[in-house]
């Protein structure tokens, strides 16, 4: 997929695991992909396990991404 366009993958989700961001946080390391999150908020009615920024049992809160980082340079 690099070879056809891909810059970055989402690293950080509501729905992965500890487990699963750590590998994938090491693939986008490995290949120098940029690192995005996201919550998944959709709001309260929608998804109301998820909060918005910071998604289910805050298990995306602070953490730093890449892409902020790039974009603000």
């Amino acid at each position: 997929m690099i070879s056809c366009g891909l810059k970055g993958i989402e690293v950080y989700h509501s729905s992965h695991s500890k487990k699963e961001m750590s590998y994938y946080l090491e693939i986008a390391e490995q290949y120098g992909l940029l690192i995005s999150g996201g919550s998944d908020f959709h709001g309260k009615t929608v998804k109301p396990d998820i909060e918005l920024g910071t998604g289910k049992n805050n298990n995306i809160k602070n953490k730093k991404l890449s892409l902020s980082d790039k974009l603000h340079k």
